[in-house]
């Protein structure tokens, strides 16, 4: 962090220091009093398991130069409010202000992490990068992540998430955008906000935060965002395989499930990865690249160097097994994503499956149409755990998935009685469920085959 002082941040809250304060400019901002280090600010944050209120002496401890918290103490150098997080907001929102820099925001149903991490790739042969790190895109990550920007960063790419109204309104103005992605609208937290058209909804929160005639990057492949494309108060791409889009794929090949190519007016690329939804997540980083003046060799290195996140489509071999670790989270978009992956290899392929959350009135037809997707891609064992395990069982054999062939288990505890009585030796596996179905455990119950 650079340039920004204490008297400044004192001043932003309306806190008064005594004379004996001096002022400093700050090493960063942490929320994490076992990682605070000195002359750091500390912003004391009430979670679902600790209430960072409670460390405030231990930051004062630790060299903190500054403490903002919701209790009052009598030290100086702590400035009292109401909202730690609504505070760590403002600081980041004065903080983001202070560089002249484009804003690409990025956000979706499904993709947006992969999707940033190419943009960041493709930028980086040419540019200096600041971008969000792993999936810190909620209210508290987000803001934490601009504190990382430096004068020496010539742009930032921002993911930003949501599962409510008024989310990407309140991270879109503390960002300021000046540029954005939607990569598509599916059904994650439809349970939360009723319908996709809701959804597409509070996505768009985000434009009331850019300038007019901004350029925004959309799928146009999508049902919900093509909508878009007659908007005239900003700049629309669309992008997608459907040839009506501003960039049209053509020549898709998916050669393996750990390769594929296709051509991009006229230009083709090769991606170190499988699946049609790939293509689509690199799609945002060709076209910013070239509008960058990145070169078509260079965008082709920045996509060739990039690298799966951790349990997104991470390959792992285990004996004779290869196991396609997705467990990151799930939606029916990623969840078919996924499954057309596992569909590439050429051996016996295994999806185990957890449950897919914050669906609501659509959980059981989301779960049904998944099983039943699962049985038209020539998946020859379907493994269902959790409480929709059943709805899982019903759509695939409701599409001639022999029902031998279909497992389901309550918990991991059920399913460790039987896993290893039905993985057979070099099977491929796919672990995807929801993040709170925590499927990368399924790890741990799988014994080597050798």
């Amino acid at each position: 962090m650079m340039n920004l002082s204490t008297d400044e941040i004192y001043s932003l809250f309306g806190a008064c220091p005594t004379e004996k304060t001096e002022n400093q400019v700050i090493e960063g901002v942490s929320t994490d009093s076992r990682s605070l280090t000195a002359d750091q600010v500390f912003f004391a944050i009430r979670g679902e398991n600790f209430d960072g209120n409670d460390y405030i002496e231990k930051a004062l401890s630790q060299g903190a130069c500054l403490v903002v918290g919701e209790r009052t103490f009598p030290d100086r150098r702590v400035i009292t409010v109401t909202d730690s997080v609504l505070a760590l907001g403002i600081l980041a929102k004065y903080y983001r202000r202070k560089f002249d820099i484009p804003v690409i925001a990025i956000t979706g149903s499904v993709g947006k992490t992969s999707t940033k991490e190419m943009i960041k790739s493709v930028l980086m042969r040419k540019f200096n990068v600041h971008s969000t790190t792993g999936n810190l895109n909620n209210h508290i990550g987000m803001p934490m992540t601009l504190f990382h920007l430096s004068e020496e960063h010539d742009i930032s790419v921002l993911e930003m998430g949501m599962s409510h109204f008024n989310e990407i309104d309140y991270l879109s103005d503390i960002a300021s955008p000046t540029f954005a992605v939607f990569t598509n609208i599916g059904v994650s937290h439809i349970g939360n906000l009723g319908s996709r058209e809701n959804i597409l909804k509070a996505k768009l929160e985000m434009l009331s935060h850019m300038k007019p005639y901004s350029t925004v990057l959309i799928n146009g492949d999508d049902d919900m965002l093509k909508t878009l494309k007659d908007r005239n108060d900003f700049s629309v791409i669309s992008f997608g395989f459907n040839q009506d889009n501003d960039y049209a794929v053509s020549q898709f090949v998916n050669e393996s499930e750990e390769r594929c190519s296709f051509s991009l007016n006229g230009h083709s690329y090769i991606l170190k990865t499988g699946g049609r939804h790939n293509v689509y997540n690199a799609l945002p980083a060709i076209i910013i690249g070239e509008m960058n003046r990145i070169s078509k060799d260079q965008i082709q290195e920045g996509l060739y160097s990039y690298q799966n996140a951790k349990m997104r489509m991470d390959i792992i071999k285990k004996g004779t097994l290869t196991i396609i670790n997705d467990a990151y989270n799930a939606n029916t978009q990623s969840m078919k994503a996924a499954i057309e992956v596992l569909s590439l290899y050429p051996n016996r392929k295994v999806a185990i499956l957890g449950e897919m959350l914050e669906l609501g009135d659509f959980s059981d037809i989301s779960h049904e149409e998944i099983g039943a997707f699962t049985a038209t891609q020539g998946i020859d064992v379907l493994i269902a755990v959790g409480h929709q395990a059943d709805k899982y069982r019903i759509g695939a054999v409701n599409k001639n998935m022999k029902s031998k062939m279909v497992y389901t288990f309550n918990d991991f505890i059920e399913l460790k009685t039987m896993i290893n009585d039905i993985i057979m030796d070099n099977d491929v596996i796919l672990l995807k469920g929801s993040r709170g179905s925590k499927m990368e455990e399924t790890l741990n119950l799988i014994d080597l085959k050798e």
